[in-house]
């Protein structure tokens, strides 16, 4: 899979000449964590995270009036090729120790690509990207999310499939019984071509219980 198959398009940019206060208004509207920055041509010149303006002006004290985006932003921007595997984006995040990559093709920017895409669509590189470094939250919760989820289907695969196995034993068990029982039941059943409508029913009934339930069963196997 490639990054330009899950990669985010619709990317928020903005002018380095904006305020840092108009910067952290539209991070707040948007529920983003980081802004690109490009120059009128669309070619990105920074990029502008919450990180930044917590340890560059907050955490000093600074008024964030004072500040225009150009002054605070990183202006080495890490990015990535559309065609680039997502294993390899992967592999840049940990590398490079960032959570977003840019995604660039003819020097301008065409989507994004987070640390939430790629595990989201693959989830076998949780483990290399929690690895690399801090996991966030949302993260975490969607890998909480997928062992339950495994966990739950597996117990209800068991208990499914144990029940199915027991109904079918019943249904099998109770064709038994009606074949070896005829006489009792021509007293309530007169009809043959009833009697052996039943006996087919279930028959089918409790052969597909029976081997439903295996089948379930050894899906957890």
């Amino acid at each position: 899979m490639q990054v330009k198959d899950i990669m985010k398009t619709d990317v928020l940019t903005v002018q380095p000449e904006i305020s840092v206060v108009e910067a952290a208004k539209l991070m707040t509207e948007k529920h983003v964590g980081s802004l690109i920055i490009v120059n009128k041509k669309g070619k990105i010149i920074g990029i502008l995270t919450e990180r930044d303006i917590l340890t560059d002006i907050v955490a000093k004290g600074e008024d964030l009036k004072n500040f225009l985006t150009k002054n605070i932003m990183s202006k080495h921007v890490i990015k990535i090729n559309p065609e680039k595997t997502i294993e390899e984006a992967s592999k840049l995040m940990v590398k490079k120790k960032i959570k977003k990559l840019p995604v660039v093709k003819n020097g301008k920017i065409i989507g994004i690509i987070t640390a939430s895409d790629i595990v989201k669509y693959e989830p076998k590189l949780m483990e290399e990207i929690e690895d690399g470094f801090e996991v966030p939250s949302e993260l975490k919760t969607f890998k909480l999310r997928k062992n339950f989820h495994v966990l739950f289907k597996g117990r209800m695969n068991t208990i499914i499939g144990s029940f199915q196995v027991f109904l079918g034993l019943i249904f099998l068990i109770g064709v038994y019984m009606f074949y070896h029982e005829i006489k009792f039941l021509q007293t309530w059943l007169p009809s043959d071509l009833f009697r052996n409508f039943i006996f087919f029913v279930l028959a089918i009934m409790g052969s597909l219980f029976f081997i439903s339930g295996f089948f379930l069963l050894s899906l957890e196997s």
